[in-house]
């Protein structure tokens, strides 16, 4: 089903959950050239004046610096209950946060380990507003742990259509289906990639005009490469590591939707 610009389930929307608000700013100023603004008391990253994600303090020390992957619904209650009926938990209850409208956040099964999302019901917010654009998300990827529960997860909750990307056993990999868009997310089985310790996660790839030389100054805005620029059929992609610790990516060179 689509939910204005977005397919029931389609990541709409990024928020970091940092310990570290001002150094966050500072770097992703630098990195990915944000400007901000605060809308009803949130802060807002804009590129070009457009928005594209939120920034708010960490309030659950349990739980890392973080990117949240917000994905789009029609009905956050209703969509709570069809988590529950999949077996999956919600860690947020829904309520109405000035600047984003209804949302929640859930977790596709029990346990440190899952994966987690937020829900955004598309209305009032619209989600982000440039995609595919230095500076803005392009991809986004969820590595799990349980490969086969979350892609059924999926299914079940957001009515997902996929399409096999990869069957190698140990690497499989499908996406979701826009009826005209194309795919627009991806899951992969990161069973044998994800540590003991490591939770399944939400993978977001920002744009960059140069990742080579965007990861090149990462430490000097305080920040850590996790890895090198690698030639992927998404581009050039290297894993970074904000001041506060958030995981995420850069890629240049992406294929043309």
């Amino acid at each position: 089903m689509e939910i204005g610009r977005f397919i029931e389930g389609q990541p709409c929307w990024l928020e970091l959950r940092t310990s570290v608000r001002r150094e966050a700013l500072d770097f992703y100023t630098g990195l990915l050239e944000w400007q901000y603004e605060e809308r009803d008391g949130l802060t807002t990253a804009l590129i070009r004046g457009r928005a594209v994600a939120s920034i708010v303090d960490k309030t659950d020390d349990s739980r890392p610096d973080e990117w949240i992957t917000y994905v789009a619904v029609a009905s956050v209650d209703d969509a709570i209950e069809r988590v529950k009926e999949a077996g999956g938990v919600v860690l947020e209850e829904a309520e109405n946060r000035p600047g984003l409208g209804r949302v929640a956040l859930v977790a596709d099964s029990p346990g440190d380990l899952a994966a987690v999302m937020g829900l955004m019901e598309i209305g009032d917010h619209q989600g982000y507003e440039v995609y595919y654009k230095a500076g803005a998300p392009y991809w986004h990827e969820l590595y799990s742990r349980n490969f086969p529960g979350t892609v059924k997860f999926f299914e079940d909750v957001y009515d997902w259509k996929t399409q096999n990307v990869s069957d190698v056993v140990g690497h499989e990999y499908v996406t979701l289906q826009g009826e005209e868009s194309g795919p627009v997310a991806g899951i992969m089985n990161a069973s044998a990639v994800l540590k003991d310790n490591i939770p399944a996660t939400w993978r977001i790839y920002w744009g960059v005009a140069n990742a080579a030389a965007q990861i090149d100054v990462v430490g000097h805005l305080g920040g850590r490469a996790a890895s090198l620029p690698t030639e992927t059929n998404i581009g050039a992609v290297a894993s970074v590591i904000d001041p506060g610790g958030a995981r995420f990516l850069i890629g240049s060179g992406y294929p043309v939707l």
